[in-house]
């Protein structure tokens, strides 16, 4: 992929979402059909580490709302703890 289709707003952004999914910028380079130096420049661009500040602020968002999602379902909890308590009793016996 040549410079110009890497300044494309899509792939800036889709750049910036594998990197904030914890792709390498090796897995991102194949994907593209270019090299890990010219991925590794496109992340240390200004607007390419904005996009990746956002992307991972949305994430984040995410999993926050999953938590409370998760802590709010009794069902859930009840499970979480049940298993807690035979991880933990387990534990002991090993002991």
């Amino acid at each position: 992929m040549n410079r110009s289709r890497l300044d494309l707003p899509h792939i800036k952004l889709l750049i910036a979402q594998r990197v904030a999914g914890g792709y390498s910028q090796r897995e991102i380079a194949k994907e593209l059909n270019t090299s890990q130096p010219v991925i590794c420049r496109m992340v240390k661009r200004n607007d390419v580490i904005e996009l990746i500040n956002e992307v991972e602020d949305q994430l984040i968002g995410k999993v926050t709302e999953v938590f409370k999602i998760i802590k709010n379902d009794p069902k859930f909890m009840a499970d979480l703890q049940a298993g807690f308590v035979k991880h933990m009793l387990n534990m002991g016996r090993r002991l």
